[in-house]
């Protein structure tokens, strides 16, 4: 259900549903059915994220045939001990963000 109020600054709208996966399945499904991915636009998937906020964007990512990147975090990225791979796309978020960027899906806690 979404409810949508004006704070008299502009329309705010807040949506509540079940849980994590039906909203955010929802939100990708809003995102594909108004064309703000397309072909060549990339979504930036943290892979630190619980599986509800990946797979919606995967799927968003391969019907629109946008790019996905991945932000690989590593010890060192979060400040603890070394990271000896040296592999993934990288290890800093601002590094994957540019002008074909168009979701970046991060959760801030689990």
């Amino acid at each position: 259900e979404g409810r949508e109020e004006d704070d008299g600054g502009g329309r705010r709208l807040a949506i509540l549903g079940p849980n994590a996966t039906s909203l955010l399945g929802r939100l990708a499904e809003k995102v594909r059915r108004a064309g703000l991915v397309g072909e060549g636009d990339e979504v930036v998937v943290s892979s630190e994220n619980h599986a509800a906020n990946v797979a919606p964007w995967l799927e968003l990512a391969a019907e629109c045939r946008a790019r996905v990147r991945w932000w690989r975090l590593s010890d060192r990225a979060i400040g603890v001990g070394s990271d000896p791979s040296g592999g993934g796309d990288s290890t800093v978020l601002s590094d994957l963000i540019n002008g074909r960027t168009k979701v970046v899906a991060v959760s801030h806690c689990s």
